[in-house]
Order: C-alpha cells, then sequence, then structure tokens
C-alpha cells in the first residue's frame, strides 16, 4: 500500500455560481490543523471541532477532506474549498 492519494481539487466557495454558493453560505472556517497523519487533522468551524466524515451543522455539508490550503466540504455533487484562515 502507498501513501494516502491528495484531495482532488475543488474551486473555492467565493467561484461558484451563486445557486451552488449558497449551499456553502455562512460556513465560517475559524482554525485549520493540517499534519502528515490524517487522524490528527482537525477544523474548527463556528469553533466547533470537526474531522473529515462529519458534517457542518445538523444538516450542513459534509466535510470530505482537510488539505494544506484549507477544508473541502461537499453539499450533494457540489464541492468547495474553504480556504485556511
Amino acid at each position: 500500500m502507498g501513501a494516502p492519494r491528495p484531495a482532488p481539487a475543488a474551486a473555492s466557495a467565493e467561484s461558484l455560481p451563486p445557486a451552488q454558493r449558497q449551499l456553502f453560505d455562512g460556513i465560517q472556517l475559524d482554525a485549520h490543523v493540517y499534519a502528515d497523519d490524517p487522524a490528527q487533522r482537525f477544523v474548527l468551524i463556528h469553533m466547533r471541532s470537526h474531522r473529515v466524515g462529519d458534517t457542518a451543522g445538523a444538516s450542513g455539508p459534509l466535510l470530505e477532506a482537510i488539505t494544506r490550503d484549507g477544508a473541502i466540504l461537499r453539499s450533494g455533487a457540489v464541492r468547495a474549498l474553504l480556504p485556511r484562515p
């Protein structure tokens, strides 16, 4: 088994068309911790700790990946990068 593959690139939430951008409106990335070991990565969204696989809020987007550049969220088929603060 080789090294884990990096997450595919995602467009920044700000660059999405308005109908898609609204899926991520109001989500605030407060802190971003990236480590070589994926088990040590986490982000704070609205000051709450989240790891890959968590949702941002009760019915919010899925935290798909934590990259060096920020957090990749997915809502349905739409993916967006929230840049690190």
